[in-house]
């Protein structure tokens, strides 16, 4: 056994060397998916390099890269998709929030303005109780 890898190794061929460098042992096949993967080596560059040798295990890379990029960018699209629609979520109920304290604090200033023009407390406001609030100051400031 020890022979013939070690002829591969020495072999004048530069595509039967490149393939056993690239290929030739487990550790060195994972890495060179990996590499294939991420960028480290071109994909076509080693499918190339396969074809030389055999067809079927270049299509098996072909298809594991094609499998790895899918899958990649599936996970990556649904990341991004699952952090925007959670980000647009909670921007909507903040700004429903928002709109609620606006509309309360503005229900309370106006009542607050009746609660004042009905200066004697009998829940009704009269005609003197207005022109009363719009002679005062302090009316006249509360409205600016």
């Amino acid at each position: 056994e020890d022979g013939w890898f070690r002829k591969i190794g020495e072999s004048s061929n530069t595509d039967v060397v490149r393939v056993h460098k690239l290929f030739g042992s487990l550790s060195n096949s994972v890495i060179t998916l990996v590499e294939s993967v991420l960028g480290g080596l071109s994909w076509s560059d080693a499918v190339d390099l396969l074809v030389t040798v055999d067809w079927f295990a270049s299509m098996l890379l072909l298809l594991f890269i094609l499998f790895v990029m899918l899958a990649v960018l599936n996970i990556i699209t649904g990341v991004c998709m699952d952090e925007a629609l959670s980000y647009k979520q909670k921007r909507k109920e903040n700004q429903v929030e928002t709109e609620l304290r606006v509309n309360n604090t503005l229900v309370q200033y106006i009542k607050d303005f009746f609660m004042a023009l009905d200066e004697d407390g009998s829940g009704e406001i009269t005609l003197t109780e207005v022109q009363d609030m719009i002679a005062d100051d302090h009316c006249a400031a509360y409205f600016r």
